[in-house]
């Protein structure tokens, strides 16, 4: 894909920016901020910790996802509002290659900040892509544009990406995720 947001020329095109968010937000921060009681300052750093985190080339700048963003000041409410940016498409193919009875998923009650994780978590090696925790098993995911899933996989071993949810009494299950470039979609996954 020549010029999609893969290419760090144009990796801050399908987002808002934290230049962006400074200046051309500053209104929406500040109505934020008085409707929490706090500083406009206080407020960008809530706003960073829920809604940046993307990027899209090794020399992106931060992302803020733009839904979610603007969500929130016209709600005046930081939620996590990232569920309805988009299809789970990856979760319902694997709800089918699996089986699962998805009737069986009606009974399940979960609180909404059962949801509420970061969609990247720090360790000592770095920064895994995603970790999805459920109430028995958490998932660690790493993901390549470029690269193999078995690289990723290994990444995930090799900086300790899982360590910090071994302690927690669930199982651990490592995800290494190969995105096929022309496509965009999944080319292949290893668990390990």
């Amino acid at each position: 894909m020549l010029g999609g947001p893969m290419d760090a020329k144009y990796a801050a095109i399908c987002g808002i920016t934290e230049e962006e968010l400074a200046t051309d937000m500053a209104p929406d921060i500040a109505m934020l901020a008085e409707e929490y009681e706090c500083t406009p300052e206080e407020m960008h750093d809530k706003l960073k910790k829920q809604y940046d985190g993307y990027r899209f080339a090794k020399k992106s700048p931060d992302i803020y996802n733009p839904f979610s963003l603007l969500k929130c000041f016209n709600q005046r409410d930081i939620a996590n509002y990232w569920f309805e940016s988009g299809t789970p498409t990856f979760l319902i193919r694997q709800m089918q290659h699996f089986r699962t009875d998805i009737t069986a998923m009606d009974r399940i009650e979960e609180p909404s900040d059962a949801f509420d994780r970061p969609t990247e978590a720090n360790c000592a090696g770095g920064r895994t892509d995603v970790v999805v925790e459920m109430p028995d098993t958490t998932y660690v995911f790493e993901l390549k544009a470029n690269g193999t899933a078995q690289e990723a996989l290994d990444q995930i071993n090799t900086k300790g990406y899982a360590q910090p949810y071994e302690t927690e009494g669930r199982k651990v299950v490592k995800v290494g995720v190969a995105f096929e470039r022309e496509t965009m979609t999944v080319g292949e996954w290893v668990v390990g």
